[in-house]
This record gives structure tokens, C-alpha cells and sequence, in this order.
């Protein structure tokens, strides 16, 4: 919550036992969910769910409840 005019909440979320490595970047206003790795370099700009793994610029999930996740096609 900024001192100016504007109220909104602009900063993450992160929530127990999260694990930001060397380097990330996370950005505006998103929850990183329980559990959840995000890797070094990674850009963070969606939400993350519990137990995942992102990485990447933008980053991508990887894993996801101890599994390996397919990339998405675009």
C-alpha cells in the first residue's frame, strides 16, 4: 500500500515455505503459493500454485506436485 492517492496493493504474496533463489524477480501484485520453488534469474509476473516449481523469463511451472510438467503450447 503506497502513501499517494492510490490504495491498491502492489507488492507479492508469498506464503509459507516458499524458496525465492538468487536473482529472481518477483513483480506486482501475485501470490506464490505453499510450498513452491521459483528458480534463480526467474521472472515471476503470474500467480503460482502450492507445490510448484517455476523458472524461466517469464517464468514457466516445471514441476508440479513432484512431477514433471510438459511445456504449454502457445
Amino acid at each position: 500500500v503506497g502513501t499517494g492517492p492510490l490504495t491498491l496493493k502492489r507488492h507479492p504474496t508469498l506464503e509459507d515455505r516458499v524458496m525465492v533463489s538468487a536473482g529472481a524477480k518477483v513483480i506486482g501484485n501475485i501470490t506464490i503459493g505453499n510450498d513452491s520453488i521459483v528458480g534463480a534469474q526467474a521472472v515471476v509476473l503470474r500467480n503460482v500454485p502450492p507445490n510448484c516449481t517455476v523458472v524461466g523469463i517469464p517464468a514457466c511451472i516445471v514441476k508440479k506436485d513432484g512431477e514433471r510438467v510438459r511445456k504449454e503450447s502457445k
